[in-house]
């Protein structure tokens, strides 16, 4: 509520609905009379109204509208009701919610554990943030939540998921319709809450793979009797489908030949459920 106080000379009654005309952005609302008959401070107000907005200023005019009603003082004169108006310059109104112009999703690719989904929402002014809101995320059938990080202040939210092990999703996330305040706040300087709903972004190509590849079974040569020159092949039968990378090394299974140590060196298969390591019987 936005009150205005007119200090008069003297004592007067006030009968009907007087009011100060105020502008607000460039609506023309009323103060009205609310109290102070029979003294020389007559009181009116404004209630603040849904979508009343001025960020420089309310400004008032300089004149009591008297409304059919009467402002006048004991002998029966009537008030004189013009009046320098006041400075209002930094009485300000906002009662414009901030809402959701956008949320992006992360870039399309394979995220594997550890890796981060960063969602950023974009407010239509700057909010401040309190506590951990979330986004939440469906990855294969499992409901996650990307948790606020940073942003208040801002008209930029960002919230993030880290991939867990054992998360998994080859047809793209998906996220819900509505940042949850999850018992905290998203609102404007002004204190209005922010509308949280939202379009979900596009995540079809956003996949998740944080199940690890592990041995299914190792196939060993045959029962037999090698000579030198003769290779031992064993086959490592993974989960799923793996890379080799020999750049730093090559990856290899130790053996037990007699009293030595060997090893059998990766040899074929990336790319595939099936990697072959030999070894060549030395002389």
């Amino acid at each position: 509520e936005l009150y205005f106080t007119a200090t008069l000379s003297e004592n007067v009654t006030v009968t009907g609905s007087p009011y100060i005309a105020l502008t607000i952005g460039s609506t023309t609302r009323q103060a009205v009379y609310v109290s102070g008959s029979g003294t020389t401070a007559i009181t009116f107000r404004y209630t603040v109204a849904a979508d009343d907005y001025d960020a420089d200023g309310v400004t008032t005019g300089s004149v009591i509208n008297l409304n059919s009603g009467t402002i006048e003082d004991a002998a029966g004169n009537n008030a004189t009701l013009t009046f320098t108006p006041p400075t209002t310059t930094a009485v300000l109104v906002d009662v414009v919610a901030p809402t959701v112009s956008s949320v992006s999703g992360p870039s399309a690719g394979t995220y594997k554990t550890g890796d981060e989904l960063d969602f950023t929402a974009t407010f239509s002014e700057n909010v401040t943030v309190t506590g951990s809101p979330y986004i939440a995320l469906t990855i294969g059938s499992t409901t996650r939540q990307a948790v606020y990080v940073s942003g208040s202040g801002t008209t930029a939210i960002k919230f993030r998921y880290t991939v867990a092990v054992g998360d998994y999703d080859a047809d793209g996330i998906t996220t819900g319709s509505v940042i949850n305040l999850n018992s905290g706040t998203i609102e404007d300087a002004a204190g209005n809450n922010a509308t949280l709903t939202f379009t979900p972004p596009t995540t079809t190509a956003v996949l998740v793979d944080g199940v690890v590849p592990t041995v299914a079974s190792v196939e060993v040569p045959a029962n037999d009797t090698y000579a030198a020159g003769q290779n031992l092949d064993l086959t490592v039968n993974f989960t799923e489908n793996v890379d080799v990378v020999t750049t730093g090394g090559t990856p290899y299974i130790a053996l037990t030949i007699g009293s030595s140590t060997v090893n059998a060196a990766y040899a074929s298969g990336t790319g595939t459920t099936a990697l072959t390591f030999r070894y060549e019987v030395a002389i």
